[in-house]
């Protein structure tokens, strides 16, 4: 779709977030939150060959789709149907938190995503029912369980969703080795639909972040822009305190001496810097992933 539009189709050119100016994109970078500010900084990233500004919120080569133009849903919903042919169960929508845009909001977890979702999760039902969405959602807690369903949208959006909010505190647990954080902040995630299920896992290469709700921090007596720079601190090994790993020159790699600078050694964690880049998946193992955003 994006060599059409640069070739001049312009169906497709509305397939896309394509403005001629810089009036529209600073209007909306107002309140857009950068991504990746060190290394894809802004929203927008000009194309000569459109001659314009393209809405990018990952990486310039991944265009954001124009979900308020009806034909990219009708075009998503036969990419879809032609995956469950090919014999495809599980669809990771990469990204869904990103998909709908409004002018004076971060561009995240609108109302317009889940009704489009529940929308081609109708779709799917009738032509393949045995089909399951899987929500790929690095958003905060108070946002992660809508993936799943809640009000109108129960149990008719995603099937299956990523438990960031269970990885983060798992995490700061083992950070912190203090469990108060996270039995709080757990406790007030709602029950999910009954037909849904969590996702659980440590990490994955889209855990740019660390979702530490403000609210649950101050519930606890901690300050959660401070929490959530320790966390950055302790497991990148920048905190008196953290898995501490001298790499020795040789060409093997192998980890010279580590060591827990900390007064409880019977917690020793192996810590990992989080990875700082979201690479473009193409299947995993339970499915092809297929991104709704790009």
């Amino acid at each position: 779709m994006g060599a059409e539009s640069q070739a001049g189709d312009a169906a497709y050119r509305e397939y896309f977030h394509v403005y001629a100016d810089r009036e529209e994109p600073d209007a909306y970078e107002a309140t857009l939150p950068e991504v990746f500010p060190d290394f894809a900084p802004g929203n927008f990233t000009w194309d000569d060959e459109l001659e314009g500004w393209v809405w990018t919120t990952f990486n310039d080569y991944q265009w954001d789709l124009n979900w308020s133009n009806p034909a990219v849903f009708c075009e998503m919903a036969d990419v879809i149907l032609n995956l469950a042919n090919l014999g495809v169960e599980v669809l990771r929508l990469d990204a869904i938190a990103f998909m709908w845009k409004r002018k004076g909001t971060n561009c995240q977890n609108q109302p317009e995503v889940h009704q489009i979702t529940q929308a081609l999760r109708a779709v799917a039902r009738i032509a393949a029912p045995a089909v399951a969405f899987k929500a790929e959602a690095i958003v905060g807690p108070g946002d992660l369980v809508h993936y799943l369903g809640r009000g109108q949208h129960y149990g008719k959006v995603s099937d299956l969703a990523y438990h960031n909010s269970l990885m983060v505190q798992i995490w700061s647990m083992l950070a912190s080795r203090d469990v108060t954080l996270a039995a709080h902040a757990l406790a007030q995630i709602p029950d999910i639909p009954g037909s849904t299920a969590w996702v659980t896992y440590a990490r994955c290469h889209d855990d740019i972040g660390w979702a530490i709700d403000d609210g649950d921090a101050a519930a606890v007596q901690l300050n959660g822009f401070e929490h959530r720079g320790f966390l950055s601190e302790f497991y990148t090994g920048n905190f008196d305190g953290s898995l501490l790993t001298v790499w020795s020159s040789s060409t093997t790699r192998q980890p010279a001496t580590s060591a827990l600078v900390a007064p409880r050694p019977a917690s020793v964690v192996w810590a990992s810097r989080p990875r700082q880049a979201k690479m473009v998946d193409s299947t995993t193992q339970s499915g092809e992933c297929w991104s709704p955003t790009h």
